[in-house]
């Protein structure tokens, strides 16, 4: 998947800001870690200078003492005296400020006490006393006195170079630092540089691709405006406000009148001359599957008719969705239009043809069903047993073409809506005795049992006679057909208003696909499917029963047999 642009771009800068702030904090750092290292080298020349003044002090005080003891003049004195008080003062600042340096703090350990007995020595020089001056003279000479100074010498020695060492490394350091420093700085500017440079190659290379898909966009919009338009359907669009947003050139020649672009949306109806088909009723506005896209909805309707201003009238079938963004907000409605004149007629045609042939085989084969019967009663001779038994097929596969046939004109009348309910009042007995003619001896032939249960001072019905007779044969018929062992069991259960009819088998039973698509017009009972009259004859009982205020529901066990139910209201 293509990242866009403005996250790319996004996502370039943070990497470059977050690179910079880690080039800064290193440069920061670099720069502290300098300034530190600076600051420690200025710190090691204060102490260096700390100890050479102490140094020099202490050797002019020695070399003043000398010359007055010497000469006896007094300005020697007074000069050793000013340089020795100084000795001490520079001594301890340098010691105070190596108190981190181990070996600097071990070496002036050694050095104060040997600068404090010389200070001493300083007291008994300074004083009028003879025999104090004679015993100091004789201590600047005292070979002990000389291994204090070469001490004190050695140990400033020792200092000096301990702190040029130290210098030296800390200016190493800070040259170190500064370099560092200087190729921070300047990775920093080339990868900047370098980051600028790519964001805007990247960039350039993105506005080329985007102006190359803005131009392929506009083409591809071109080629399916062009589709659409040629799309032998009509497609209207109204946006999420219901205003009209498109509508192609099959849409406009439909609508006849074209697209308003002031209609509301509850007017679109009459404005489009859109009526309930067969009548003069605007189509009601909220049963458009225009209007329902926009709340959500998908939907079909096939009962709407546009009538245009040449007078002609159109018949549509109109299919609604809605369309949708990321978040699932509805933001347009699409409503597809079908001119279906032509499929209305090929229907009618298709159900006068139906009907036509329908009712040519019924009566033929009603005549040739009664004369099997006939024939089967002895009426024209006494009959031999395998004449009898041919006799009985035939009479078996009449009545199985005879029922298709009511089935199909019966289904005819349906969908031209030509069926209505005649309730009268009818003995629920009569009705099972009208439904069980004929199956007697075909039960007898398969050897199944039956059995009426609960018959027993049953209340009447309210019912179609011919309606509810034809439902329980349907039942009893399929009933025969799927059993083959056991038998089939009537039963009667009442029930506040209405009694419940029982047809249960013993046979195979319904599989789940049959059962999910029961009482439709399709021919669906498994294996069977192709024996006359299967599943259609339960769309008609279903229609029958819902016509009489009734219903009809069936349960099944695979391998075990099924059970329909008809309910059926009572005669109060």
């Amino acid at each position: 998947m293509a990242i866009p642009l403005k996250r790319k771009i996004y996502f370039g800068f943070g990497v470059l800001t977050l690179f910079l702030l880690g080039i800064g904090a290193l440069f920061y750092t670099s720069i502290d870690r300098m300034l530190e290292g600076n600051a420690w080298v200025d710190h090691t020349e204060m102490v260096l200078a700390h100890i050479n003044a102490s140094e020099n002090n202490f050797k002019k005080a020695q070399a003043s003492y000398r010359a007055y003891i010497l000469s006896k003049d007094p300005s020697f004195l007074k000069s050793g005296q000013a340089s020795m008080n100084l000795v001490m003062p520079e001594a301890l600042e340098a010691q105070q400020m190596t108190q981190d340096n181990q070996a600097e703090r071990e070496n002036f350990n050694k050095l104060i006490p040997l600068l404090e007995t010389r200070v001493k020595g300083q007291d008994l020089m300074a004083s009028n006393d003879p025999q104090r001056f004679a015993k100091a003279l004789a201590g600047l000479k005292d070979p002990a006195n000389q291994a204090i100074n070469v001490e004190i010498d050695r140990l400033i020695s020792k200092m000096q170079v301990e702190e040029q060492n130290l210098r030296a490394k800390r200016r190493e350091e800070e040259t170190a630092y500064a370099h560092s420093t200087l190729t921070i700085l300047v990775v920093g500017a080339v990868s900047a540089t370098f980051f600028a440079f790519a964001a805007l190659l990247t960039i350039r290379r993105e506005v080329e691709k985007r102006e190359k898909a803005q131009e392929m966009l506009q083409l591809n919009e071109y080629r399916l405006f062009q589709f659409l338009e040629a799309v032998p359907l009509g497609i209207f669009v109204l946006d999420k406000d219901g205003k009209p947003f498109y509508a192609n050139q099959k849409a406009r020649e439909l609508l006849g009148r074209g697209i308003v672009q002031s209609t509301e949306l509850d007017k679109l109806g009459f404005v489009q001359q859109a009526f309930l088909a067969g009548t003069d009723n605007p189509y009601p506005p909220e049963q458009m599957p225009i209007g329902r896209a926009l709340k959500g909805e998908k939907s079909s309707i096939e009962d709407m008719e546009i009538h245009q201003e040449d007078g002609r009238i159109v018949p549509l079938q109109i299919w609604g969705t809605p369309v949708v963004d990321m978040k699932g907000q509805v933001q347009y409605a699409l409503a597809i239009f079908s001119d279906i004149t032509e499929r209305r007629h090929v229907e009618e045609m298709k159900k006068s043809l139906i009907s036509v042939v329908s009712h040519q085989l019924k009566t033929p084969v009603g005549e040739i069903n009664g004369y099997v019967e006939n024939l089967l009663e002895g009426l024209a001779g006494e009959l031999s047993p395998k004449q009898t038994e041919y006799l009985m097929d035939m009479r078996e596969i009449g009545m199985n073409n005879y029922r298709l046939i009511s089935d199909i004109l019966n289904l005819s009348k349906i969908e031209r809506g030509l069926t209505a309910a005649n309730l009268e009042r009818f003995s629920l007995m009569e009705i099972i005795q009208l439904s069980m003619r004929d199956y007697e001896a075909i039960m007898a032939r398969k050897g199944l049992t039956f059995k009426l249960e609960g018959l027993d001072e049953c209340p009447d019905v309210m019912a179609d006679r011919d309606k509810l007779v034809e439902t329980l044969r349907n039942l009893l018929n399929n009933a025969i057909k799927f059993t083959d062992q056991g038998g089939i069991t009537l039963s009667v259960e009442v029930k506040d208003r209405v009694l419940l009819l029982h047809v249960r088998d013993t046979g195979r039973g319904i599989s789940d696909t049959a059962m999910a698509q029961m009482f439709t017009q399709k021919r669906v009972l498994g294996e069977e499917a192709g024996r006359a009259g299967a599943g259609l004859g339960l769309y008609v009982a279903k229609h029958f029963m819902k016509a009489m205020g009734g219903d009809i529901t069936v349960t099944t066990t695979p391998g075990k047999g099924s059970c329909f139910t008809l309910t059926v209201p009572r005669a109060l």
